[in-house]
């Protein structure tokens, strides 16, 4: 998995240098310093390579572990589906209704945590 992740990790950054560096010149470029755009993309690496992997390993376990208890319920009592299902859609709903805010609050700590290079 570490491989995969490294092999993930070395094709995202060539695709973002690309993209970066193809951009066209516009109103963002010429409003934003280049300080912002570095720390960004170097916030973003850094996420990339040092925690792709754990979250990857996190994520696999706690799906099998779901999937699992799952499988149990649903063989011990037929039923339970239809629970499942509904809990599943407020889920659904839930994690919908939130997001904005979580985006919203994410944009403004990154904001307030990268000023390094912003006068540049």
């Amino acid at each position: 998995m570490l491989l995969a992740t490294l092999k993930v990790a070395r094709a995202m950054h060539d695709s973002l240098i690309y993209k970066v560096l193809m951009a066209p010149i516009n109103l963002f470029y010429d409003v934003t310093p280049i300080g912002k755009v570095l720390n960004r993309f170097s916030k973003d690496l850094s996420v990339i390579d040092t925690q792709l992997c754990f979250s990857l390993g996190g994520l696999l376990a706690c799906f099998y572990l779901a999937l699992s208890a799952l499988v149990v319920a649903i063989v011990a009592v037929k039923w339970i589906l239809i629970e499942i299902f509904f809990l599943g859609l407020f889920a659904i709903l839930l994690f919908r209704f939130t997001l904005k805010a979580y985006k919203e609050c994410y944009r403004v700590e990154t904001v307030t945590k990268s000023p390094v290079l912003s006068f540049l």
